[in-house]
């Protein structure tokens, strides 16, 4: 099983991987990128909600609901 702070790694590299396609999206006007940019935030609120209901009161250690919620995430 993939610990927390693996896990947690391989979050923040996909949350930058995704916040740098938003930022090389934010200039353009066409209907595609608005609706990229539009999942490409529900993507990013999805994995916060996830962290912050995940994580076990104050231990920093995710449980295994969560823990598979955020697997998914990745997966996608």
């Amino acid at each position: 099983m993939t610990t927390t702070a693996d896990l947690m790694k391989r979050v923040e590299i996909r949350k930058q991987e995704l916040i740098t396609t938003l930022r090389e999206l934010k200039n353009s006007v066409t209907d595609d990128a608005a609706a990229t940019r539009d999942a490409i935030k529900k993507r990013l609120s999805e994995i916060g909600h996830a962290l912050k209901e995940g994580l076990v009161s104050g231990s920093g250690e995710v449980g295994d609901v969560a823990r598979n919620r955020i697997e998914r995430w990745l997966q996608n």
